[in-house]
């Protein structure tokens, strides 16, 4: 994980090929190493992780017709993929009634999607939680109101999401402080982005977090603090998660298991 967050490639490549080391354990937040390199803007480092040091690897590379320790470049496992598409598609073959060959080719395009680090649904070493996209889907679908920092619905809605995914991996809150720099390593410049609150006032961000995210998060003030625009005692507020995170893990496990 230490060496995923600090981008070396080559101590990964290490690890796997002397060690046999795989991205197979999550940390605390249930994050892999693979989330870590993401997180700190490592998109190589991340990708390789992914098909190269996945738990599912030696399986995905059996169904395309390869053995463990084949090292298949893109054009092989493109090769292996299209051979057996043409097989088994159904634009090639009539599934016959048990639908053997269409559950193969199923498989096969699940693991081509994970040896070639396409987004997979199932993905064996990616947090689920960290997917603002499929989080909204959990969330009632009742109309939020809309503040001045987004142009529209959409992107308030966005913005909730991301921050859900922040909170429910800080089980013991988040303080107000560490927020904007939590959220932009998060999620690197990638949707809304959150204001600045040197700019905006803490207490205007925290009058548009209770606003617009109220669903997936509580702030707490700790003392008699109190939160002003001149950003007095803000070290002294933090955002908890109102979402259970066993809760939501079953659910998108549900959610998962049925795309």
């Amino acid at each position: 994980h230490k060496a995923a967050f600090s981008g070396h490639l080559q101590l990964c490549i290490w690890l796997r090929n002397e060690l046999g080391v795989l991205d197979d354990t999550a940390d605390y937040h249930g994050n892999f190493a693979a989330d870590l390199a993401l997180e700190k803007g490592h998109f190589q480092l991340s990708t390789w992780l992914k098909t190269h040091c996945a738990p599912s690897r030696d399986h995905d590379l059996s169904i395309l017709g390869f053995k463990p320790q084949d090292q298949p470049d893109l054009r092989q496992i493109k090769h292996a993929f299209r051979s057996i598409a043409l097989r088994t598609h159904s634009d090639k073959t009539k599934f016959n009634s048990i639908s053997t060959d269409k559950d193969f080719f199923l498989e096969a395009r699940a693991a081509y999607n994970r040896l070639t680090g396409f987004n997979d649904p199932l993905q064996t070493n990616v947090n689920p939680l960290r997917d603002p996209a499929r989080l909204k889907r959990l969330l009632p679908s009742s109309p939020l109101l809309n503040d001045d920092q987004f142009n529209n619905d959409a992107e308030a809605r966005d913005f909730e999401a991301r921050l859900a995914v922040i909170l429910l991996e800080q089980p013991n809150g988040l303080p107000l402080s560490q927020l904007r720099k939590r959220y932009a390593r998060t999620w690197q410049n990638k949707g809304p982005s959150l204001p600045d609150p040197r700019a905006r006032g803490f207490k205007s961000l925290v009058q548009m977090i209770e606003h617009l995210a109220s669903r997936v998060a509580r702030v707490e003030y700790y003392s008699s603090c109190v939160v002003s625009k001149d950003n007095t005692n803000f070290d002294q507020v933090r955002i908890f998660s109102r979402l259970d995170r066993l809760d939501v893990q079953r659910r998108l496990s549900l959610l998962l298991t049925n795309e």
